[in-house]
């Protein structure tokens, strides 16, 4: 048996702006593909040029398309489009911080946008959360994939 696949790195563009994400440097992998799926660690709206947005939506919309991106490196000999990628989130699991209505209905609709012209929606868990470990990021979350 081999071990499992690893990716430290994937390129995102958001908003007309080219970055990179990355584990670089931490004590984690961005993703591990095994037998049993992969695991996408918490993803948190950082780039290579800082914090990608002081707005909570923006955060949330750039970390699902981080996690959009890692599906497709992870598993690009079956995954071909964005809407696949998508199809292949399993279950997200999303700290929140400062959690109250407006933030989860808010949330609620980037996640609408995002999944619901696929007629398909991934298991969700969300929390609320003093902070997170990167100043400014609002949102953090891991996902696992079908891939």
């Amino acid at each position: 048996m081999t071990g499992p696949n690893t990716l430290d790195k994937v390129e995102v563009e958001f908003k007309g702006v080219k970055h990179t994400y990355s584990s670089q440097g931490r004590p984690y992998k961005l993703a591990v593909s095994g037998c049993s799926g992969t695991f996408v660690s918490g993803v948190v709206p950082i780039s290579d040029k800082g914090l990608v947005s002081k707005d909570f939506k923006e955060q949330v919309k750039f970390v699902l398309k981080v996690i959009t991106e890692v599906a497709k490196e992870i598993g690009k000999s079956c995954i071909k489009s964005d809407d696949e990628a998508k199809k292949s989130i399993l279950k997200l699991t999303v700290f929140v911080v400062d959690l109250d209505n407006n933030k989860y209905q808010d949330l609620n609709q980037v996640f609408n946008d995002f999944f619901g012209g696929l007629n398909y929606f991934p298991a969700r868990t969300t929390i609320g959360v003093a902070s997170i470990p990167i100043p400014g990021a609002l949102v953090e979350i891991d996902a696992v994939l079908d891939i």
